[in-house]
Formats: C-alpha cells, structure tokens, sequence
C-alpha cells in the first residue's frame, strides 16, 4: 500500500511540473508576439505622422488660412544668460571741473584798459586788464629821484673819507676826522640800498595794476568795465568779476530721483 502512494505522488509532480513548463512557454510566445505586434504599429505610425507632416505643409502652401488657423500661441524657450540693457532719460547741467576767478594781485584799482572780451579764449599768464597806474609810476619816479641825491652825497662821503684817510697816514688831523667819515659813507651806503629795495617796491606796485589770467580757456563772464573799481572783493561777486573756464576739462551733474 505505501508503495502504491509513493508511486501516485511521484506522478502527480511530474504532471504538475509539465504542465508549468507549457504555461511559461505559452506566456513567453504571448510577450514576443506582443512586442513584435507594438514594433510594427510604432513603424506604422512613425510612417503616417511622416505623410500626415507632408500633407499638412503641402496643405498650408495652398491654403495660408489654414496655416494662420494653426498658429502656435505658445512657444517655448531655452532658458540662458544675456546683457539687459534699461534707459531712462535725465536732465543735468554741463560743469567745467577747473573755474578761475580773475582778480587784482594787490589792493586793486580803477579799471584803464581790458584787453578781451566775453567768449575769447585766454592763455595762463596773458594780460586780461590794466588798471590805473599813475600814482604807483609817480612813486618809482621819486624813488628813482632819492636814489640820485643819496648816490651823490655817497660819492662825496668817500672822497672826503679818502682824503681823511691819506692826511691821517700824514699824521695830519685827527682819528675822530677819519672814523666820523666813515661812519658817513657807511650810513650812505646803507640809505642808498634801502632807496633801492624802494624804488623796486615801487616798481611792483606799478606791476600790480596788470591782471593776469591764472588759468588757460574761455571767458565765460565779464562784469568789469572801463572807469569802474576793480578789487579783490568786487572780484569774488559773481555779478562783478571775470570768471575763466577751462573747457578741456568738463564733467555732467545729474540728480537721479530715488526711484532710480
């Protein structure tokens, strides 16, 4: 009896086991067919997109309507990096950087002569005006006239101290004689330098009545005139000077609301 079971299970498992392999063949076929099946409708597909693209453009040369009809409203865009570029537009005022006020180099004076007008262009150190100089010439005058009576008295002192001098190697006269004689041409000499360092001083201040340009460019105001006063102060007014620009050098000022 246990033989006989031993002999049934036996063969039920190798029925059971055959029947598994013929399923899985069976399912196997089944997949490969199924693919084979999708390839082919895929090349069928790809074939009639191709034609229907075809038609599709014939279609559009033919009818313009339909082409507009399709028209894309959205398209699509490769995102990347580029330069964006916003103006905005602003009112400034053009400024010169280097501006020079012309002004008298001593107490100033009345105005004799200008010598250019608004809008000419001047050179650093040319003359702009002149002004009175009478009084200064007077005074060089009469410190070249001091100059003379001193350089004549000068020149009578040392003769009269040389003869002292040769009449005291004679033992004639007296040490005092010799020494006051001296100390006079001396003092003669020293009149005679500061007559001198006078009469330049005077000639500077003959000087001072020529104005000269401190900078190169335009004259870009001129609010003196002949016969007026003309002075330091007078000059620092712009309502009443002469004001140089140099118009190689200019800059722009803007002012950009805080929004900007």
């Amino acid at each position: 009896m246990k033989q006989f079971l031993k002999i049934t299970v036996a063969a039920s498992l190798a029925v059971l086991v055959a029947a598994c392999g013929a399923t899985n063949k069976d399912k196997n076929s089944e997949v490969a067919e199924l693919k084979a099946k999708v390839e082919k409708l895929k090349k069928e597909k790809n074939g009639l997109d191709a034609e229907i693209r075809q038609l599709e453009d014939k279609l559009d040369k033919m009818d313009p309507a339909s082409a507009a009809a399709k028209a894309k409203l959205v398209t699509l865009q490769t995102i990347g990096t580029d330069s964006f570029n916003h103006f905005i537009d602003l009112q400034g005022k053009i400024d010169a950087e280097n501006v020079a006020y012309v002004a008298p180099r001593g107490q100033g004076g009345v105005v004799k002569a200008i010598y250019v007008n608004s809008g000419s262009r001047v050179s650093k150190g040319q003359l702009i005006l002149k002004l009175d100089d009478a009084l200064a010439r007077q005074g060089v005058v009469a410190a070249q006239q001091q100059i003379g009576g001193i350089k004549a008295q000068l020149a009578q002192a040392e003769s009269i101290y040389e003869r002292q001098q040769n009449l005291w190697k004679q033992n004639i006269g007296t040490e005092v004689q010799v020494l006051n004689a001296k100390t006079n041409v001396e003092s003669l000499q020293s009149q005679l330098k500061a007559a001198e360092a006078n009469v330049r001083l005077a000639q500077e201040q003959v000087g001072l009545s020529n104005v000269y340009a401190e900078i190169s460019g335009v004259i870009d105001a001129m609010n003196v005139k002949v016969g007026e006063f003309f002075s330091p102060q007078s000059a620092a007014m712009p309502s009443a000077g002469i004001r140089i620009v140099n118009t190689g050098n200019l800059k722009v000022q803007i002012n950009v609301p805080e929004n900007y």
